[in-house]
């Protein structure tokens, strides 16, 4: 993976987009979103998996 800086500040701003707009989750997913943030919870560790997982549980697939 990329520098964990900029995994971290990644994250930080999909968390922010997808929280604030159901239009931006669902372009999200629509362009292929999930396979990318599933990729990320499987192959990083600790906080990165555990927020990606938060995204994926409680603001993507519900």
């Amino acid at each position: 993976m990329a520098d964990q800086e900029m995994v971290n500040l990644r994250m930080d701003v999909l968390f922010m987009l997808v929280v604030s707009s159901p239009q931006v989750a669902e372009e999200f997913v629509k362009q292929g979103g999930l396979s990318l943030l599933e990729a990320t919870q499987y192959n990083s560790e600790g906080e990165i998996r555990q927020r990606a997982t938060h995204l994926l549980e409680h603001h993507l697939l519900s």
